[in-house]
């Protein structure tokens, strides 16, 4: 690691979408947990958010610069 700009924006994300799921969880409340299917279920989609937003951030630190990120992520999106 080193300190730069491309690891403080990887911060940020991470620490922005960790608050955004907090403010959700408080939002949603205490429910009882699903079972079944919908426990299945809700466990795959969440498997699905979470590697794709970890892949992705390494998008930020893989590039040189922001820019460069930002030209990837355009990359993957086929833009």
């Amino acid at each position: 690691h080193e300190v730069s700009w491309r690891y403080l924006a990887w911060g940020a994300y991470h620490g922005i979408w960790i608050a955004m799921w907090q403010a959700f969880r408080r939002a949603r409340g205490e429910r009882a947990v699903p079972t079944g299917w919908k426990r299945i279920l809700i466990a795959a989609v969440s498997w699905f958010f979470t590697m794709n937003f970890v892949l992705l951030s390494f998008a930020i630190t893989k590039e040189r610069t922001l820019v460069e990120a930002l030209g990837a992520y355009r990359a993957m999106v086929g833009m």
